[in-house]
């Protein structure tokens, strides 16, 4: 997508369920970014079991370059959020990628011609490309309910991200206090990207991302760093990640 591309999201549901989706039913946005589209669309239709309905959502791509991912459940007559899977509450979602804008070419301007005057010459002065240094780099296998700073690389009582399992039996990061999360895509993110990505304080279920994921992230310390989401064994929620964070890199 490019910044600011506006789009039309459509997701085909099917009732596996024995209760029909009647009037005052609808889909309801969960978690992650929102990208302009509504709180709560209502179903188009009544559906019953077996029966397919196909939800039509407008958003718009966000200005920032990066991978965006929006989360979105059903929602009941009473209110009551489900999902899909098995269980019948995972999150249905969208996730796009925004461009980074083309940097643009100056027009090529004419020059009047003069005569050649032989002057001095000086020799350039070369400015080296400085790589922005490492605060700490390694990986961490992480149980519920822990924390893991990403300053220190330290898990335990205190960090940066809360790792939990949810009311709905989700294995989320949560960012705390002032860090953010966001999730990038499948290469690992610059320092310029992660400066650039889409980031929030809102939770991340591991469910929804494919194993090897980058996210990018800001520590309660301001500095800017990259996650990379590795495994999860189901049976004991035992997470594996890699991490990364840059010793002088923060949002501009």
């Amino acid at each position: 997508m490019d910044p600011g591309q506006g789009f039309t999201k459509i997701w085909r549901l099917q009732n596996s369920g024995e209760c029909v989706w009647r009037s005052g039913y609808s889909v309801r946005f969960f978690y992650g970014s929102q990208m302009g589209a509504p709180e709560t669309i209502p179903l188009p239709q009544n559906v019953a079991h077996g029966e397919t309905v196909e939800i039509s959502v407008d958003m718009i791509a966000p200005n920032g370059p990066g991978t965006y991912q929006g989360n979105w459940k059903l929602s009941n007559g009473s209110g009551q959020l489900f999902g899909i899977g098995p269980n019948g509450n995972a999150p249905f979602w969208v996730r796009i990628v925004v461009k980074q804008p083309p940097t643009p070419t100056p027009s090529p301007t004419s020059t009047p011609t003069r005569t050649s005057v032989p002057t001095s010459t000086s020799t350039p002065t070369v400015t080296p490309t400085v790589t922005p240094g490492v605060l700490v780099s390694g990986s961490a296998t992480l149980l519920p309910p822990t924390l893991l700073d990403l300053d220190t690389g330290v898990n335990g009582s205190s960090g940066d991200l809360s790792y939990q399992v949810d009311t709905s039996n989700f294995h989320v990061l949560i960012p705390q206090g002032t860090a953010l999360l966001g999730v990038y895509g499948m290469l690992e993110p610059s320092p310029a990207a992660c400066q650039g990505a889409g980031m929030s304080n809102a939770p991340i279920a591991l469910e929804s991302l494919s194993a090897n994921t980058y996210l990018c992230y800001q520590t309660d310390q301001g500095l800017l760093g990259w996650l990379q989401y590795h495994s999860l064994e189901a049976g004991s929620g035992s997470l594996t990640v890699n991490f990364h964070t840059w010793a002088t890199v923060k949002r501009e």
